[in-house]
């Protein structure tokens, strides 16, 4: 089947779904309501069903296939078309973590008009690391061009991180041919902007955690300790923007954490801004009411 065939395809199972959960005046059930979407109507996974779930009048959620190892999550706007996109990447630790953690924030943008994908990783404990967890990653920046292609959401593609996720985001932004070499999506995985949410970019700072995570110290691991260092890769950052986004009661990374990147992006030409947030803490910031404006205004 031809791109704009599934595109059609996939386009007009959305607006039926948007259509049956929008009729003004009608009594919304107690229950969400499940539509099954033949697996022809994305482009990506295996041949398997996929389940849509009609959650709110203004949007839809498609479970899809992808990459990772729950694939990913896409919340849908009404219009899909023209839209921003967001990919988000959970925090965690680097050791854990799961995509539920981000999903209240990931609705509130579709609500907002985004396209969004909430991506799924391997981390330390199911067989991440070193370059599992990049490559997974990588390949859900890629996923997301190509289905937003495909739902003709054509604006600027954000990779959301919170926490760890935020380091892992400004990682991926900055090795463009090092990570998700074997993704069968052969879209770009850089994004077009980074926004950073608590962000801990110092390995040095986590250094038991980053041991464990990379496979060794910097004399052991040196080649994964250089790809995962976000300050090692200043210079290759051509055009991607950054938003860092840290509460001042964060107690778990301080907002130095972010000042620092900030400061280091902007003296190597990188588009930058940092967002403080009074009172904000670590978990805080992935409150919707806090940030949902700042991701997509």
């Amino acid at each position: 089947m031809s791109r704009r065939a599934r595109r059609a395809l996939l386009l007009a199972a959305t607006a039926a779904l948007v259509s049956g959960c929008s009729n003004e005046g009608a009594t919304q059930p107690e229950s969400p309501s499940y539509t099954t979407v033949p697996a022809s109507t994305t482009t990506a996974g295996p041949a398997h069903e996929v389940t849509t779930l009609s959650t709110t009048p203004t949007t839809i959620d498609v479970v899809a296939p992808g990459p990772g190892p729950l694939g990913v999550e896409m919340y849908l706007p009404r219009q899909p078309v023209g839209a921003a996109v967001v990919v988000l990447v959970h925090g965690g630790g680097w050791l854990a973590g799961s995509p539920t953690s981000i999903e209240p924030l990931g609705r509130s943008l579709a609500e907002r008009g985004a396209v969004v994908f909430n991506a799924s990783y391997r981390t330390d404990r199911n067989g991440g690391g070193y370059p599992a967890t990049f490559d997974d990653i990588a390949c859900a920046v890629a996923f997301a061009r190509h289905q937003a292609e495909d739902l003709g959401a054509t604006g600027q593609l954000s990779l959301v991180g919170h926490s760890a996720g935020a380091h892992l985001a400004a990682v991926i932004a900055s090795n463009t041919n090092l990570f998700g070499l074997e993704c069968p999506f052969t879209e770009s995985s850089v994004p077009d902007r980074v926004v950073g949410l608590a962000g801990i970019y110092r390995l040095e700072a986590v250094a038991p955690i980053m041991e464990r995570f990379l496979g060794g110290d910097a004399q052991t691991a040196p080649e994964a300790w250089e790809a995962a260092d976000p300050f090692r890769h200043l210079d290759d950052l051509v055009g991607v923007e950054f938003l860092l986004v840290h509460g001042t009661d964060d107690r778990i990374a301080p907002a130095a954490s972010s000042q620092q990147l900030a400061d280091a992006l902007a003296a190597a030409g990188v588009a930058v801004e940092l967002e403080l947030i009074e009172g904000a803490t670590h978990n805080g910031v992935i409150d919707p009411a806090v940030t949902a404006d700042l991701v997509v205004p």
